[in-house]
């Protein structure tokens, strides 16, 4: 957005960006460089190839560079649309995709669907649309300062891992995850 849509920060919001992109390198950084034993006892059942490879690489390098592409292109599609005329596109974009899917599963490859099984996606469904109801908005109302924010769900993949995995975190962990909640904490007030 601020390459090539022109958009710019104010000074407090420029230090907050630099704070929560410090907060993400640096738990990365911090992740690299942890000790290989604490790293296999943290991560026992992960699978090497998804740590230690060129795939570990490319792939979050490849995702950035698509996840910026489709914010710049929101960021575009917003300037032209209303918030609820996107979302509701958006929305019939994903009802589209899952009837397709639908079909797929249940006609082409005749699967059962049961609500046992199925529940869960539902739950997952629902917190999703809620998800992109919200960034819409969020994006909408200034784009170049929500997507540091939106950006910084690493650091709740982090949290949620320590809650939910019982992964062990060190203090490093926890200071790069205190600058991120800083960083989006004020860029969060100082609009």
């Amino acid at each position: 957005c601020f390459l090539f849509l022109g958009e710019r920060l104010n000074i407090i919001m420029t230090f907050a960006v630099i704070i929560i992109c410090v907060g993400v390198v640096g738990l990365g950084i911090v992740e690299m460089k942890e000790d290989d034993s604490l790293r296999a006892k943290r991560q026992e059942k992960a699978n090497i190839k998804y740590s230690k490879s060129l795939i570990a690489l490319l792939f979050p390098l490849i995702y950035c560079l698509v996840d910026a592409a489709g914010t710049v292109a929101d960021t575009i599609v917003l300037e032209r649309l209303s918030e609820n005329t996107a979302s509701v596109a958006y929305e019939l974009t994903f009802l589209v995709l899952g009837l397709l899917c639908f079909v797929y599963v249940v006609i082409v490859k005749k699967e059962k669907l049961t609500v046992h099984r199925e529940g869960p996606k539902f739950i997952g469904a629902i917190f999703e649309t809620a998800g992109q109801f919200a960034y819409i908005f969020a994006i909408s109302a200034n784009a170049i300062a929500a997507a540091p924010m939106i950006s910084a769900y690493c650091v709740a993949s982090v949290l949620w891992s320590r809650i939910f995995l019982k992964e062990k975190l060190s203090i490093k962990h926890y200071a790069m995850i205190l600058l991120c909640v800083i960083g989006i904490v004020i860029l969060g007030t100082a609009e």
